[in-house]
């Protein structure tokens, strides 16, 4: 996938309603089918770096960084999120597709118009409940920790 992709990609959410913020996001479980919504990608810090060479497989194997070394740090500015996660720019690009109304069905639809790339709608639930269970999702999960930590506080 080219950078050109990627803004394409990137560009399917400029009709979003402006006046949409996180507190108009409906929260959403984690998709159990390729129908259902996914919950949005949360409102985070993204950050471009070059991957070392040694860095450029991730242990599970499954978000590894582009061909040239391009990685997209993600941050959680709340604080609730344990740790940053790493992202291709590709995977990047796709978790900017959740946005709480696509489903996995339409994310996939939508990836395979403007980039020409076919990608399992398993594939995409699977990516999500990695990005719910490390809460940089707007979803059931994220709102349980983040009222656990508001009664903490």
């Amino acid at each position: 996938m080219e950078r050109s992709d990627i803004e394409n990609l990137s560009a399917l959410n400029d009709d979003d309603d402006p006046e949409t913020g996180q507190e108009g996001v409906p929260i959403l479980p984690a998709a159990e089918d390729a129908d259902a919504p996914i919950p949005a990608l949360r409102e985070v810090r993204a950050h471009l770096v070059r991957m070392p060479e040694k860095g450029r497989t991730a242990p599970s194997g499954a978000l590894v960084p582009g061909d040239d070394g391009a990685a997209v740090v993600l941050e959680d500015p709340e604080g609730l999120a344990p740790k940053p996660i790493i992202l291709s720019p590709a995977a990047y690009a796709l978790a900017a597709l959740f946005d709480g109304r696509r489903s996995a069905r339409m994310v996939a639809a939508a990836i395979r118009q403007e980039v020409g790339q076919a990608v399992a709608e398993e594939h995409i639930l699977g990516f999500q409940k990695e990005l719910d269970e490390a809460l940089f999702l707007f979803s059931q999960r994220f709102e349980k920790t983040a009222q656990r930590h508001l009664r903490q506080y």
